[in-house]
């Protein structure tokens, strides 16, 4: 068995033999909840032909991987991540490049964007959209999309499928409790925001500003976004 850190345990082994640091360890979370994506994500090392296990908590992990001769050298490997039996985007870039452990210690955070059509609507705020190429019409895969909200220093992040759907879940602000009731719904003004890759901290068009965006509930785009 495993822990939620780069231990290993086995309970049936001599003492001296119970634990052992891994040699790697990948928690992949969702990016908009935060949680641990407990099953469904795989990783495989294709130069040593290996694929990560997984713990009953969902942390991926290899053990003694590396010969002890290169335990020290500054390699990197290709580690390929493939989420699609959880509902979400592979990272990019995929393969991710994982250095040799060093002192056989290798941890690494992965957060996941859920696709579209995973997303369920009722349980959070959600805008809904597509986004399709100026001139033809042909859906945008892989555009990504940051929605912002009023008291909240950082975006949201999701991007477009294949199809060029996306679907952005967002948080609103917590509401202050006091002497007045707090007003039902609850909504908030989200501002959209169509990244441009090439062009860091750019955007392909103007931003689009959506009000009174309900929570809980679903807004969808009336027409489809066009990007050059």
């Amino acid at each position: 068995m495993t822990h939620s850190f780069d231990i290993g345990f086995d309970p049936r082994s001599e003492r001296e033999e119970r634990a052992w640091r891994l040699d790697l360890v990948i928690t992949p979370i969702d990016d908009f909840t935060g949680r641990v994506i407990v099953r469904g994500v795989t990783a495989t090392i294709p130069r040593q032909r290996m694929r990560a296990r997984r713990s009953l908590s969902g942390h991926l992990f290899v053990e003694r991987w590396v010969p002890a001769e290169q335990q020290f050298s500054n390699d990197k490997h290709s580690v390929h991540i493939d989420p699609k039996a959880a509902g979400y985007f592979a990272p990019s870039p995929n393969p991710i490049e994982i250095e040799t452990p060093q002192e056989n210690r290798n941890t690494r955070i992965l957060r996941l964007i859920r696709r579209p059509d995973t997303i369920e609507d009722g349980v959070s705020m959600i805008v809904r959209g597509s986004v399709v190429r100026q001139g033809n019409g042909d859906p945008v895969d892989g555009q990504v999309i940051e929605g912002r909200i009023a008291g909240i220093a950082d975006p949201f992040r999701t991007r477009t499928n294949e199809r060029g759907n996306f679907a952005l879940r967002l948080r609103p602000p917590s509401p202050i409790l006091g002497a007045d009731p707090v007003p039902v719904p609850i909504t908030a003004d989200v501002t959209l925001s169509f990244v441009d890759a090439r062009n860091p901290g750019g955007v392909l068009i103007p931003d689009i500003l959506l009000t009174d965006v309900e929570d809980m509930r679903t807004r969808v785009l009336p027409e489809q976004v066009e990007i050059p």
